[in-house]
């Protein structure tokens, strides 16, 4: 049947180092005869707004509207990619009820705990201020100018308290929603036989053991997201294409990833 897939972007900078490999895998899925979608959310790219005065909100409601404009256009959304914090977006249920019809997702580096994620966030700003020796800023001291209204600059764009806290709110489910069906989990890590992280290994144990189909798979490299250069894993999107087209590659994977079983329940 007609497969059309949403894209559902990161946050921030991480959008721009993902770009290139997002666009790989809508050129593999056209080859194939498959629709993707790619939306720029409210106040980044091409779309309108600014990124200071967008949050989490509009976001949802972005690829929400994805979802329901591809249906009547004869290629509703049946599979997702979702990229580092649009792994929290995509499993919002109004997100879920645009496209009734999903059985099969991925997910790159999914983020769901949004207190962590903006810490890392806030991080990068710190240590920045730091190399340059210009000034001594604490996590706490950025919060705190927040609260106060002030809009704070990190790693070049505008944060305000109203993104910070809605991303701060954010949190992790208990299980992956059912109504993404088969799930492929990837991650890269620095070297081969390294684990998954321990809230990554919960969830999916978690999930599994509600009888949800989750197959988790790593990949050896530069983590493309946050990389100096633009990088690509060849690998992770020939994985993601089979996956999300259910071909005969999908299939061939499956020996290699813990697919739905104990052994994924209690992966490392």
């Amino acid at each position: 049947g007609s497969v059309c897939v949403l894209l559902v972007p990161p946050f921030a900078e991480e959008m721009n180092k993902s770009r290139r490999m997002l666009s790989l895998v809508g050129k593999r899925l056209a080859e194939m005869g498959f629709s993707s979608v790619l939306p720029d959310l409210t106040g980044t790219g091409d779309s309108e707004g600014d990124f200071a005065d967008s949050s989490i909100a509009p976001w949802n409601a972005d690829v929400r509207r994805r979802g329901v404009w591809c249906r009547p256009r004869g290629t509703p959304v049946t599979g997702l990619l979702a990229v580092r914090l649009g792994g929290a977006l995509a499993c919002r249920p109004s997100r879920l009820d645009a496209a009734p019809l999903l059985s099969r997702v991925v997910f790159w580096q999914p983020v769901f705990d949004g207190r962590r994620y903006l810490s890392q966030f806030l991080r990068t700003r710190v240590a920045a201020a730091r190399m340059r020796e210009d000034r001594h800023e604490t996590q706490a001291e950025l919060r705190s100018r927040l609260r106060d209204g002030e809009t704070i600059e990190v790693a070049g764009y505008p944060l305000t308290e109203r993104l910070a806290s809605s991303i701060e709110g954010l949190t992790p489910p208990e299980t992956l929603p059912p109504a993404l069906g088969t799930v492929s989990w990837m991650e890269i890590v620095r070297e081969d036989g390294q684990a998954l992280s321990a809230p990554s290994s919960r969830l999916i144990g978690a999930s599994v053991d509600a009888g949800i189909q989750v197959k988790w798979s790593t990949f050896v490299g530069e983590p493309f997201w946050m990389s100096t250069e633009i990088v690509t894993h060849d690998a992770m999107v020939e994985a993601s294409v089979g996956s999300l087209t259910a071909t005969s590659t999908a299939e061939g994977l499956a020996d290699e990833q813990q697919f739905a079983t104990a052994e994924a329940g209690n992966c490392p």
